[in-house]
């Protein structure tokens, strides 16, 4: 079984780290709870908002990132004990270049240079879960491959979304709640596999 994780606020925290980076640079102070839906730049002030995206590749933002609290267990423990194959699958280029993949690579026990995926389109990718913080992400998986998927909450992802009304995706705040998770769609996975392959 395949596991897609995205980086960006599954891994680290990244939002928090360019949030910290603007305040510097402008004194303008935004905090996570302020961030309602997924389009961080409308809540920045319109005179900010024309280079607020430069920060998310800004060198400051990925030195400072720090890993989510228990991901790094847990990702180690899935791909180490457990043996599910894990592809980090993210929109953001900046993880396939040096000093991404580098930040990246420092948190794992495993070679990670073959397992970065960089696609808008995360439902093409051959995972049986998803693991992201994006609800339109969870939903294209969802539907487009009927696999389930995990939702990490933050205040931009509170509304009901689609992915959600069809019983396949799950909301969870902590990778402990996650490892629990993959335990049980992996069984219902192969469950599901094996009545296929029967029929």
């Amino acid at each position: 079984m395949r596991i897609g994780i995205d980086i960006d606020n599954v891994i680290f925290n990244t939002a928090e780290t360019v949030l910290d980076v603007h305040y510097e640079d402008t004194g303008e102070r935004l905090h996570l709870s302020d961030i309602t839906d997924y389009n961080m730049t409308q809540f920045v002030s319109k005179k900010y908002r024309y280079k607020f995206h430069e920060l998310f590749s800004d060198s400051r933002v990925v030195e400072r990132l720090k890993p989510i609290e228990n991901c790094v267990e847990t990702i180690n423990n899935v791909f180490g004990k457990q043996r599910y194959d894990i592809l980090f699958v993210t929109a953001s280029p900046i993880y396939i270049q040096p000093n991404g993949r580098k930040k990246l690579q420092e948190l794992f026990d495993f070679d990670i240079s073959r397992r970065i995926v960089v696609t808008k389109n995360k439902s093409v990718v051959d995972i049986d879960i998803l693991i992201d913080d994006c609800p339109n992400y969870i939903s294209d998986h969802v539907l487009n491959r009927n696999d389930p998927a995990i939702l990490f909450k933050y205040p931009w992802n509170q509304k009901p979304f689609i992915g959600e009304t069809l019983g396949l995706s799950y909301r969870t705040d902590n990778w402990k709640d996650i490892d629990k998770l993959i335990f049980i769609m992996a069984n219902f996975h192969n469950k599901n596999r094996g009545e296929n392959q029967c029929s």
